[in-house]
């Protein structure tokens, strides 16, 4: 049973030993994916706050789209019609052309001026040792925007400061 597989594997891949109650073994090699007391009573104490928080991100992700809405080749997020974008991550598109630098490019530009900026996927999946079996197939589409998607900060810790100098980062680094 799946669900049996996955309380298995979050506890180093033991459990019960089939006619032997209480006793259990090692039935694959598996995690450690318990919470501590400590990090449990941490997640109870921000769970109370998670709307708050991710009410901050939407607040932070709205301003910087309002900031960077005409800059000529950044593909803003969008979020669908019916639906509440979290934005625990602001990812941005760096279009190709134009004689813009590629996105590695304009990361490593950001960056330099204090932007803490980074390619979101720099590696697709499928090319990834855990995939190996799939290195061989064409994924196009998640290759180009591999190299084409960034990530900007938008966490709730963010001042109005700290996303007035990123809006004006990716605008001098899109326009030189």
């Amino acid at each position: 049973m799946y669900a049996e597989r996955v309380r298995r594997l979050r506890s180093h891949g033991e459990g019960p030993i089939e006619g032997r109650p209480g006793l259990i073994w090692a039935h694959e090699v598996g995690y450690n994916h318990r919470l501590t007391a400590v990090q449990a009573a941490i997640g109870l104490s921000q769970h109370s706050r998670l709307d708050e928080m991710v009410e901050a991100r939407r607040r932070n992700a709205g301003y910087l789209s309002e900031r960077l809405a005409d800059v000529e080749g950044l593909e803003l997020p969008v979020e669908p019609e019916n639906t509440v974008h979290a934005f625990w991550k602001y990812v941005v598109r760096a279009v190709p052309g134009h004689g813009r630098p590629p996105a590695a490019e304009i990361v490593a530009t950001l960056r330099s001026r204090g932007v803490p900026v980074l390619l979101r996927y720099p590696f697709p999946l499928h090319k990834q040792p855990a995939f190996a079996e799939h290195q061989s197939v064409s994924l196009p589409v998640a290759e180009r925007l591999s190299q084409e998607l960034l990530a900007l900060p938008s966490h709730p810790g963010l001042a109005e400061q700290h996303l007035d100098h990123i809006a004006d980062e990716v605008r001098r680094a899109f326009s030189e």
